[in-house]
């Protein structure tokens, strides 16, 4: 005769069995683990003892400390160079203003009564930065210059775009390939040394114009500047192209 089958609560463990015997009762042990493990995971960002959140404080400090050092390097970096832009800005305002003119004064003696501007060509020279966090600087370029394109083109001048920096390129360029000519980028992160002005200059003068307009802005302090406009008639005589 065949053995008489084994209950199957013999054959479970003894938690087992107790959760057969007694469900509500281990329904209610593993949602307290679950609780429990639940408990025992810190969330995102929050220290698992005071232990840690001593060392995440005390970490904070050694940033704030570094974030004070280069604050110190660049605002010396900044005087540095303000220093040496006031002490150069008397010689190259007095040779600026030997060739060329601001907007009052080309606007008076070039585009006058009578004076034939029809398909004379403009060559826009905007100079902006290669890397951003200069506030406004950029931005206000690539707002304003839409405008005056729009208002030399309805004079009648034949206009072309001549961009330094990167920042001029991203912004400027994008929205008038048709009319830009050149992007010269990475200029501005080396040192002011002649050889690269002059590098720059010549590049501008192989261009084809009648009239080469500087676009920039004028520093005042650390907080303002204003946007200026320079025009320096072709001194050859005629377009570029003609010399």
């Amino acid at each position: 005769a065949s053995a008489p089958p084994v209950p199957l609560t013999t054959m479970l463990s003894t938690a087992a069995r107790v959760a057969v015997a007694a469900p509500g009762v281990a329904q209610h042990a593993a949602r307290a683990a679950a609780a429990s493990s639940l408990m025992a995971v810190p969330s995102r960002g929050m220290a698992e003892s005071l232990q840690d959140l001593r060392k995440r404080i005390k970490a904070t400090g050694n940033v704030a400390k570094l974030t004070g050092v280069m604050k110190m390097v660049a605002s010396a970096k900044a005087r540095a160079a303000e220093e040496a832009l006031m002490a150069g800005r008397p010689f190259g305002m007095s040779l600026m203003s030997s060739v060329s003119y601001s907007d009052e004064e080309y606007a008076a003696k070039f585009e006058g009564e009578g004076a034939e501007i029809a398909g004379k060509k403009q060559l826009l020279v905007l100079l902006t930065t290669d890397k951003g966090l200069c506030g406004s600087v950029n931005s206000t370029i690539s707002r304003m210059i839409g405008g005056y394109i729009q208002g030399q083109q309805d004079k009648g001048y034949d206009l072309s775009l001549f961009t330094l920096g990167e920042k001029g390129r991203t912004q400027i360029v994008r929205n008038m390939p048709e009319i830009t000519t050149t992007a010269v980028v990475d200029c501005f992160d080396k040192e002011p040394i002649f050889p690269l002005a002059g590098a720059i200059a010549e590049r501008i003068c192989n261009q084809e114009y009648d009239v080469l307009t500087v676009v920039y802005n004028r520093f005042i302090n650390a907080a303002g500047f204003t946007t200026t406009f320079r025009h320096f008639p072709n001194l050859a005589g005629g377009s570029s192209s003609d010399a």
